[in-house]
């Protein structure tokens, strides 16, 4: 885990400044005369002029380094383990079979039809018409233009610039790295798996007994074909021709 601390210390600052002062300058006439041909004195003209300082102080600075503290922690780690499993699936096989369906056929035939449309013809005719023609002349005018005119003049100025120094400074920067380590840990957890019981289910199942019974017992009171076949009239089986 990483954190900030504050660090105090000292550091060395130029600060710009300056004065202005003001300079007495000469400047002369230039060639020129007054008003009774005499020339010009020159003439004297106070100017401000602007004296940068430099001085070098020393500050307190705060600065923040980052530290590394190790704080152990719990965290969940969850395994996968392979299990083999068993299910019934219900596959659907498909087959061939042929059906017989009914559908309506629509059959075309050629008919001839006669319909009546208009027809537009196009008549040529000649008209007339006046139409206006604008013709030009060549024709001299004159007008006055003004014209401006740039005279060169020489002027001096005086121009004061701060020229900047480069300077190369050193600085150490502690940086924290963290690295992932891999780390094994074991956990337990519950899986529900199914398993097969077989159980034992009474289920009641009707079946047909045969049992011989005489013919003396099936009269013919009691529905019997008379053949011997001791069943009744409708159904014996047996085939016989006497009604049964």
């Amino acid at each position: 885990m990483s954190k900030r601390v504050a660090v105090k210390g000292t550091k060395t600052v130029t600060c710009r400044g300056g004065h202005w002062v003001t300079e007495a300058k000469e400047i002369s006439a230039n060639g020129q005369y007054d008003a009774a041909g005499n020339p010009c004195c020159p003439k004297v003209v106070c100017c401000r002029k602007w004296v940068p300082t430099c001085e070098t102080k020393e500050i307190e600075v705060t600065t923040w380094k980052t530290e590394c503290e190790q704080v152990p922690y719990t965290y969940t780690v969850r395994k996968c383990r392979p299990e083999t499993r068993t299910r019934t699936v219900c596959v659907r096989k498909t087959r061939c079979e042929e059906r017989t369906r009914n559908y309506c056929v629509t059959l075309h035939r050629c008919e001839e039809r006669t319909r009546n449309y208009c027809v537009t013809k196009m008549v040529p005719e000649t008209r007339t018409k006046t139409v206006c023609l604008h013709k030009s002349r060549c024709e001299t005018r004159s007008r006055t233009v003004t014209v401006n005119r740039c005279v060169p003049e020489t002027r001096t100025r005086e121009v004061h610039f701060t020229v900047m120094v480069p300077q190369e400074r050193t600085a150490t920067e502690t940086v924290c790295a963290c690295d992932l380590v891999p780390e094994t840990k074991t956990e337990s957890y519950v899986v529900r798996v199914p398993k097969k019981v077989t159980k034992q289910v009474c289920v009641k199942v009707k079946k047909c007994v045969e049992e011989q019974v005489p013919a003396s017992e099936l009269g013919a009171g009691n529905g019997g074909c008379g053949n011997g076949c001791g069943k009744a009239r409708k159904g014996c089986g047996l085939g016989c021709k006497k009604g049964c």
